[in-house]
């Protein structure tokens, strides 16, 4: 893996959570918020007219939860809408500091050591199950995970004028350090825009 995040090549070893074990050969589906590119790409235009559009269809719009997108987990309507918030952010941070990169939600997710995946594992999913994998086609981009969390407050009491802005440049920080490279990275995460196959349940 180049330190500066640069493409490596195929044939590489990674470590992928699922919420269930995966036989081998069985290839990895992308990042499961792609479902709702769409859905970001509205985000994104909208946080760009200022925050009375943001409020206006953070509160008026209808969220799926995650059954509804034929996710395996649990998170409800309102964590859905987080995360399509932050996603919106962190794409529009993409496209204008790292065009060149793969989107993360055309993205699938790994990890470049074992640890690390036992470490998502623990905090994110401790009843999934991890897997060894191999990048069987595509670039691999490795960036700091730990630039995600805590997402983007969007309770009633915070997303309202000055409060909601404040959280919304926070956020827009990290995003902007997340594609430039931020060093050190506190949670390294890979990004493959190709193919990745398991290999075995670890």
């Amino acid at each position: 893996m180049e330190p500066d995040g640069s493409p490596v090549r195929c044939d590489l070893t990674v470590f992928h959570v699922g919420h269930r074990p995966l036989a081998p050969g069985t290839m990895l589906r992308p990042y499961y918020m792609g479902k709702l590119a769409g859905r970001v790409s509205e985000i994104q235009a909208v946080l760009a007219k200022g925050p009375g559009e943001s409020l206006k269809l953070l509160s008026t719009t209808t969220w799926p939860a995650a059954e509804q997108l034929g996710l395996e987990s649990d998170y409800p309507s309102d964590v859905i809408k987080m995360m399509a918030v932050l996603e919106a952010i962190f794409e529009d941070a993409r496209r204008r500091f790292a065009p060149a990169m793969p989107s993360r939600l055309a993205s699938t997710f790994a990890w470049p050591t074992l640890a690390a995946a036992e470490r998502f594992k623990a905090a994110y999913l401790p009843a999934g199950a991890l897997h060894r994998c191999r990048v069987v086609a595509g670039p691999v981009i490795e960036r700091d995970g730990g630039l995600l969390p805590p997402g983007i407050d969007l309770q009633a009491g915070s997303v309202s004028g000055p409060a909601f802005q404040k959280e919304l440049k926070a956020t827009r920080r990290r995003a902007e350090a997340y594609w430039r490279g931020h060093q050190p990275r506190e949670f390294p995460e890979l990004l493959i825009a190709g193919s990745v196959m398991t290999v075995a349940v670890c």
